[in-house]
């Protein structure tokens, strides 16, 4: 059912559920710029604190392994509890301890920062997969995902920038302050506009309602998470380790690309930080586009192929471009490659996050920690092994083995269903709490 079938104009379905999805935007590109900005500003404590690369890397895993750790638990929370909750929770949390960094002096409390960081910020797009399992239609999943995942974009094309701008001016432990204060200010405003449920919103009418709900499932309100269902699935274990793998080329351009453009490229900091950005305007724009395919490629060819389709055409896109990024000279014609390698890489994305609500809808909060942790396990490697590989065999042979990686992760698609749900059959319902 779709607005243009009310005849009557009042009776046409409101439109809240993508103000919710914008407020997951807003949300993800803040969890992007708290954890984008220590990149930014490594140069600066690397030349005040004499912190070494490999040092730096050590740092910049210590956030990737308390993100890991916490995927599991943050999106169980919001699976039992409520993603409205837990989401507003957490940005408070990560608010805090990113202001808390301004206070730090030596390598190992940065790291100590860091880790803490990570694990604040673990729930944050599991918890916005939950809304979206919540909040969206089956026919429009794909770009409810992707509201979410374009804040990666856009939290990486304002980040490298803006933070270092704001350093150049203010210094970093102004900066840091900043961006804690802007968390709170976004918390208390999805509070107070958002809800858990569509049917608790006073705004939405019942059009919306019946849009959203089409096609779903009737559910209890709490339920124990059926672990046991979901790990005896072999879909489920596809997707997971083919995230993980995939986790290794993301995180690259998490942690790298602006140092990599810097001393690799040899561009100015100032301008770096504008170049650097471009691989997020690739992964926000390029997100919106895998949203809208792949719902469409799914409306014609169903879940499994659509879903597959649209992973594969990203992986496998992003491995071409990146094997042809580092080899070219022009650091500019380099810069826009390898940003596309970014790009295809968030074509993907989405319908991975798509594909955990396909098969395990009520649970997508739990399933997507465990997709997320395992991707962001790959993540904590990364890190610190591209400066080894870099240091040891050439920036070429980094990036070549970061192509590779997402390669293999686009192979395991070829066995994944998405139309093939979790057995729920020791799903056991408890009291609400």
């Amino acid at each position: 059912m779709s607005p243009s079938e009310f005849p009557n104009p009042a009776e046409r379905a409101s439109r809240i559920r993508w103000r919710i999805c914008f407020f997951l935007t807003l949300a993800v590109a803040l969890n992007f710029l708290d954890r984008l900005n220590f990149s930014v500003a490594a140069k600066s404590l690397q030349e005040q604190f004499g912190i070494s690369n490999n040092q730096l890397g050590l740092i910049f895993s210590a956030f990737g392994i308390g993100y890991a750790l916490f995927q599991v638990p943050g999106g169980a929370l919001g699976d039992l509890f409520g993603p409205r909750r837990v989401l507003t929770f957490t940005i408070v949390i990560w608010s805090a301890f990113t202001s808390l960094t301004a206070w730090m002096s030596r390598g190992s409390t940065f790291a100590a920062a860091r880790f803490l960081i990570g694990m604040a910020e673990a729930p944050a797009l599991t918890n916005a997969n939950r809304v979206v399992a919540n909040w969206v239609p089956l026919s429009e999943r794909a770009r409810g995902n992707a509201s979410f995942v374009m804040g990666v974009g856009l939290g990486g094309v304002f980040t490298p920038p803006l933070v270092a701008w704001m350093v150049a001016v203010w210094g970093w432990r102004w900066t840091f302050l900043i961006c804690g204060a802007l968390g709170v200010l976004l918390a208390a405003a999805w509070w107070l506009y958002s809800t858990e449920m569509p049917e608790q919103h006073p705004a939405v009418n019942a059009a919306e309602l019946r849009l959203i709900q089409e096609g779903q499932p009737a559910r209890p309100k709490v339920r124990t998470v059926p672990w046991r269902a979901i790990f005896s699935s072999m879909n489920i274990w596809l997707v997971v380790i083919s995230y993980l793998i995939m986790g290794y080329t993301t995180y690259v351009f998490y942690t790298w690309f602006y140092l990599y453009v810097v001393t690799v490229r040899h561009l100015p900091p100032v301008e770096a930080g504008i170049w650097s950005s471009a691989p997020f305007a690739a992964f926000g724009t390029m997100s919106l586009a895998g949203g809208v395919v792949s719902d469409l490629v799914v409306s014609r060819f169903g879940r499994k192929w659509g879903r597959r389709f649209c992973v594969q055409l990203g992986t496998f896109g992003a491995a071409a471009v990146l094997l042809v990024g580092g080899r070219v000279q022009n650091p500019y014609w380099a810069v826009c490659i390898l940003s596309a390698g970014a790009g295809f890489n968030a074509f993907a994305t989405v319908s991975w996050w798509a594909t955990t609500i396909d098969v395990c809808r009520d649970y997508a909060g739990s399933l997507s920690g465990v997709m997320n942790m395992a991707g962001n396990i790959g993540g904590a490697i990364s890190p610190a092994l591209t400066p080894w590989l870099a240091g040891r065999f050439g920036w070429i042979t980094a990036i070549d083995v970061a192509a590779a990686t997402i390669g293999i992760s686009g192979l395991f698609w070829f066995f994944v269903n998405a139309e093939q749900s979790v057995a729920l059959k020791d799903n056991t319902p408890r009291q609400p709490v």
